[in-house]
């Protein structure tokens, strides 16, 4: 949203959005505010607090935090600090393994991290740790016995009962007495030299978390296979789940879990894994935001890689072992939500329907003042308030690229609505197309005159008269991630309180004003993957890669993918809104005489929670590199 826009408080702006809902192309209204803005902020940086504690400080007058006795010093944990020396020389590695029932599989791992390490630098791999998390029969008694430990430097942690994925992560993680504490799957292969770039970025930084390239395992051969297809960082929905993606940079806002690395320090510091959570999933969140809000960060090492097992259908080898409660993963996302999120985990009750909201009714216990659904989360607030960490919309503005380029957190939300055509009668060929550079988006004098051409006429310089149409775009699946990542979409009746019929802008821009159509909600976006010849829809790349993902509003109402929108011509591909298919875009305006409105405008909830901020708490944004600012990113790419 532009700086003029923004200058106006919140309730002004949704006038705003109501104003525009009455005209055919309202973001225009939106963006003629101003253009792009950037809150900046020179606040004198708070005083520490009066303390007897001793402070050393290096040769560059920076105070040393790594220093194990100066640990409970404010300025070690203060989040917002940022002259502090936070380097340290790690000279040891710890390597946990928690393993469930993999037996083969755990050995074929422990001679794997082993055999990394070249005998010139073995001195640095101090122990691997295997959590023996249940397995009947045990992992010592053959699979890794005496002999296996002393040879490949393994120690085993027996759980005799199943304590989850999580327990055995944190069994391990609270036993390492390396310097960098490793966690891997039971079912991996490290390559030649990945464990170099944890041993130097995490040495520049303790408060680093950093997560390799992930590729594939053959487990035939226990040999990496398809390099190219490395991945390591994912992007937190609001629905508490996790989506993989690609940047240019490093920095990682939600890792996947099973493979990290960490400084012991770091790993005590910010608390370990949740005790409460059970099983697995939901904890990769948590740890995540640990880092990032307390005062951290997590990173990917692009040159180090580790071979990973993933599940395959139909293939019993590649099972998951680890058994999972009932709902412990509803239960650990929400856990990880509320305690990091704040009000932004309101989303999950009232959209994605969590807990008992999914039977329609709030939690009587939560109400009654005892321990909600998802329990006592005060293990996690009591290390958020030690080390004074930050609020989730800083995090949203630290990663604007996903969230606000990205579209995560929508300036608005819109309906799409297919309008018919009718009567010809033939016009001057350039009658209607004044231009004029300097006057937005498509250089009309006015918003009315676009507006008007737009219903009136078609390729061929024919005039018609608009009728409205009671037919709207409507996504056909539930809120939330899509189980197979793909979606439709249908024409259905317009129905302003149906949360399924709104879309927003999403995906970086890839073309002048082209991006995504995200279905509000969900992790969908409108995509040319042929289906019976019908547009579909498909798992949104918020990087803006997917060439199919991109679309526009070319001059006369079509919905254009994959151009610049100010062009038309039979090369071009539209979505005819009375067929729900590709076509030319001539074909799609002049044989289906119709175009596509935006209409029904709406701030959206997480939209209002980041800019109340803003306003509320500007003190917040500040520390660490931001991506983000008040607004999409959009008014400055059309």
């Amino acid at each position: 949203m532009g700086q003029a826009a923004m200058s106006y408080p919140l309730h002004q702006r949704k006038m705003f959005a109501l104003v525009a809902s009455s005209s055919f192309f309202a973001p225009v209204v939106i963006l003629l505010f101003g253009c792009s803005c950037f809150f900046q902020f020179d606040l004198a940086a708070s005083s520490a607090a009066t303390t007897n504690l001793p402070e050393v400080y290096n040769d560059k007058g920076q105070l040393k935090c790594y220093i194990d006795s100066d640990t409970s010093h404010p300025k070690c944990n203060h989040a917002l600090e940022t002259d502090i020396d936070l380097s340290f020389e790690p000279k040891t590695m710890s390597v946990v393994l928690p393993c469930a029932n993999e037996h083969e599989y755990a050995r074929k791992t422990v001679q794997a991290v082993f055999k990394s390490f070249p005998k010139a630098e073995r001195d640095k791999l101090l122990e691997i740790i295997v959590v023996d998390d249940g397995s009947s029969p045990r992992l010592d008694e053959r699979w890794i016995n005496k002999k296996v430990q002393r040879k490949f430097n393994t120690t085993v942690v027996r759980h005799d009962t199943t304590h989850g994925l999580i327990g055995a992560k944190k069994s391990g993680g609270d036993a390492a007495k390396g310097d960098i504490v490793v966690f891997f799957d039971c079912h991996v292969a490290p390559q030649k030299d990945w464990y170099k770039p944890f041993f130097s970025k995490i040495g520049e930084n303790f408060k680093r978390i950093i997560v390799p390239m992930i590729t594939d395992l053959d487990i035939d051969t226990w040999t990496e296979r398809l390099r190219n297809n490395g991945q390591a960082k994912c992007y937190l929905t609001f629905d508490a789940d996790f989506k993989w993606f690609n940047s240019a940079d490093d920095d990682v806002p939600v890792l996947s879990g099973g493979l990290l690395g960490m400084s012991r320090r770091w790993w005590h510091m910010t608390g370990g894994y949740d005790p409460v959570m059970r099983g697995w999933g939901g904890e990769n969140l948590d740890q995540a935001l640990r880092s990032w809000l307390c005062g951290g960060e997590v990173k990917n090492a692009p040159t180090s890689y580790v071979a990973h097992m993933w599940r395959v259908p139909h293939d019993s080898r590649t099972t998951a072992r680890f058994t999972t409660p009932p709902n412990s993963v509803m239960v650990n996302r929400f856990r990880a939500a509320k305690a990091w999120t704040g009000l932004y985990a309101d989303k999950m009750s009232e959209e994605f329907k969590y807990g008992p909201y999914a039977r329609g009714v709030k939690d009587p216990d939560e109400a009654s003042g005892k321990a909600p659904w998802y329990g006592n989360i005060s293990n996690i607030l009591e290390i958020k308030n030690n080390l004074q960490c930050r609020d989730f919309s800083w995090f949203i503005w630290r990663f604007g690229l996903v969230y606000l380029k990205g579209g995560l957190v929508p300036e608005y939300t819109f309906m799409l609505r297919w309008d018919h055509r009718t009567a010809v009668t033939k016009i001057e060929p350039e009658s209607n197309f004044k231009k004029d550079k300097s006057l937005g988006v498509d250089g009309f004098k006015s918003i009315a005159e676009r507006e008007e051409l737009v219903k009136s006429t078609d390729y061929n310089n024919r005039q018609y008269n608009p009728k409205k149409n009671d037919m709207c775009l409507q996504y056909m699946k539930g809120p939330g991630t899509s189980g197979d990542g793909r979606g439709h979409v249908e024409m259905k009746p317009c129905d302003s309180d149906n949360h399924r019929q709104r879309f927003h802008w999403a995906n970086k821009s890839k073309f002048p004003g082209m991006r995504g159509i995200r279905a509000w909600n969900t992790d969908q976006c409108l995509d040319d993957i042929p289906n019976n010849g019908k547009v579909t829809t498909y798992v949104c790349d918020v990087a803006g890669e997917a060439m199919g993902q991109q679309w526009g509003f070319d001059l006369f109402g079509n919905l254009i993918k994959n151009a610049h929108p100010g062009s038309h011509g039979n090369r071009h591909r539209c979505m005819d809104g009375g067929k729900l298919n590709e076509g030319t875009c001539r074909d799609a305006n002049t044989k289906a005489r119709g175009y596509w409105r935006m209409e029904n405008y709406n701030i959206p909830k997480e939209r209002e929670l980041y800019e109340r901020a803003w306003i509320d708490t500007p003190e917040i944004f500040q520390g660490g590199k931001a991506e983000g600012r008040v607004g999409t990113g959009l008014d400055d790419e059309l």
